[in-house]
């Protein structure tokens, strides 16, 4: 399953590579550090692990691009190259002099090509999932927060996702003390420009994130009232806000909104043995390694989901 599963994302990323430049100033192309990368995730090791030749197929292991270049990466390397940002919030040490900007263009240029071909709607739901890690843990990046209830220490991913296919179409990875609505302001600047509604939990229902929605990017923000809110309270609101509270508090719309239960499904998945992103593993620790655990998960979650689509169609 791995294998056929490497083999079909080393495709799509070598027709994107076509339109990358690599840097000449490093020995290893960013696309070998990626599938190092992701051979290391399909099965849920440490990426030190993926650098040893033992550990790979033959016919699958990335070839030198030149005689007088190693196969693999050494440890070290993968390290460096990969120690920035993920699409996520990821360390303030992002732009350190031996970390590879070029390395996370192509990984998010890889997730783009993924997403295309997956259906598209103009209803996104967002919400947040707890990466969860032993409290003992010494990770200075790592918060106490809520996950599920429950109090917590570790990181929370903050995602976007489509309301028909279930794709992914933005995520945030931040501690998990950070606040949902704050990671929602990042991700509704990222929203597509077609997307006319995000269906939201009550978390969510902020007059600054209605206002911000509505006003910049045109879009209806949805998130239902607590159901302890008699009302909306005698401070001024957002338009945006106001015009949707009778219709979230109608029976019509309390059933609209029960499709947030699309985001629940793909957490599911998420956590699935096919992908395993139900806990962090022990070398997946500080933001800037969690950033691109998370990035690789959200890679094969995406081709899990191409997958299932392929089969439905057929």
């Amino acid at each position: 399953m791995e294998r056929e599963r490497y083999r079909r994302m080393r495709a799509i990323l070598r027709d994107v590579e076509r339109r990358c430049h690599d840097n000449p100033r490093f020995t290893h192309r960013d696309s070998t550090i990626l599938l190092v990368a992701l051979w290391a995730a399909l099965h849920d090791k440490p990426i030190s692990w993926a650098t040893e030749p033992d550990h790979w197929p033959g016919d699958l292991r990335p070839r030198p691009t030149a005689p007088a270049r190693r196969g693999l990466p050494s440890q070290s390397c993968m390290s460096r190259r990969l120690r920035g940002r993920a699409g996520g919030d990821a360390d303030p040490q992002a732009n350190a002099k031996d970390s590879d900007p070029g390395v996370f263009d192509l990984l998010e240029r890889w997730q783009a090509a993924l997403r295309r071909q997956l259906p598209d709607s103009d209803v996104k739901l967002i919400d947040g999932r707890g990466l969860v890690i032993g409290g003992c843990s010494k990770d200075r990046d790592a918060g106490f927060g809520y996950a599920a209830g429950t109090k917590a220490k570790g990181y929370k991913l903050h995602w976007l996702t489509d309301h028909d296919s279930g794709a992914v179409d933005g995520w945030l990875v931040a501690p998990m003390n950070y606040p949902e609505q704050a990671a929602a302001t990042h991700l509704i600047a990222h929203l597509p420009r077609h997307t006319r509604y995000v269906l939201a939990d009550n978390n969510y229902d902020r007059n600054d994130l209605y206002e911000q929605a509505g006003v910049h990017r045109h879009v209806q923000w949805l998130a239902p009232p607590r159901r302890t809110a008699a009302g909306v309270g005698p401070h001024r609101h957002s338009d945006w806000r106001l015009r949707m509270q009778p219709w979230l508090r109608s029976d019509r719309g309390k059933r609209a909104m029960k499709a947030r239960i699309g985001i629940e499904q793909v957490n599911g998945r998420l956590g699935c043995a096919a992908v395993g992103l139900d806990h962090l593993p022990y070398h997946a620790r500080r933001l800037h390694r969690v950033t691109v655990w998370v990035a690789l998960k959200v890679l094969i979650l995406t081709d899990l989901q191409l997958a299932t689509h392929r089969r439905a169609r057929a």
